[in-house]
């Protein structure tokens, strides 16, 4: 779903009419707020700032609502744990527009640490520099990727060893399990005279 899309088909315009008709924002300093406060967030939320720009609450809380009315019973979010802020804001956004909020799961994630020749590669979205999943399987393989995610919980931090994901050495715990899934495979060698 593209938030642009949700500007050019006036979701977010309707989600701000609908706001307003419940009586759920007021003005103040020239922006527009929403009451979160009154419905379990810690403060209330900018939608619109003094200078007529949405904030990124705005089209995410018209995502969500556009999401519960397409009918699924359940919403579920994975968001990186810089953002363990965000589920309550959008829990009260739901309940003020009359939406169960016990809908919706937020699962957070820690973050991935990827390094290469023992150093730490550096990645920030906002600059747009970050290694991708598809990018990290092509270099290291899907069983590679798939086994050291899986390793961890996605609530404990995974420091991701490119190097040591590629490396065929017992010290590698995905070559480690190929190679005893491999062995385990091998036919024992039968006795003369043995039926089985």
């Amino acid at each position: 779903y593209s938030e642009r899309s949700l500007y050019a088909e006036g979701r977010v315009v309707q989600l701000m009419d609908l706001l307003a008709k419940r009586h759920e924002t007021y003005t103040h300093d020239g922006a527009l707020w929403f009451r979160a406060s009154a419905h379990g967030d810690e403060k209330d939320r900018v939608l619109m700032r003094a200078n007529g720009a949405y904030t990124y609450f705005a089209p995410d809380l018209a995502y969500h609502l556009d999401k519960m009315r397409r009918g699924y019973d359940q919403l579920i979010n994975v968001l990186g744990s810089d953002h363990h802020g965000y589920a309550p804001r959008i829990r009260a956004g739901l309940e003020a527009l009359g939406e169960d909020p016990g809908r919706l799961e937020v699962r957070l994630v820690q973050f991935a640490v990827l390094y290469r020749a023992g150093q730490r590669i550096q990645m920030s979205t906002r600059s747009g520099s970050f290694v991708t999943l598809r990018e990290l399987i092509d270099e290291v393989g899907r069983d590679a990727a798939r086994f050291f995610y899986v390793l961890r919980s996605e609530a404990q931090h995974l420091d991701f060893d490119l190097d040591l994901a590629k490396s065929q050495s017992q010290e590698n715990p995905v070559y480690y399990v190929q190679y005893a899934h491999a062995r385990i495979r091998k036919p024992l060698p039968r006795k003369r005279g043995s039926r089985s």
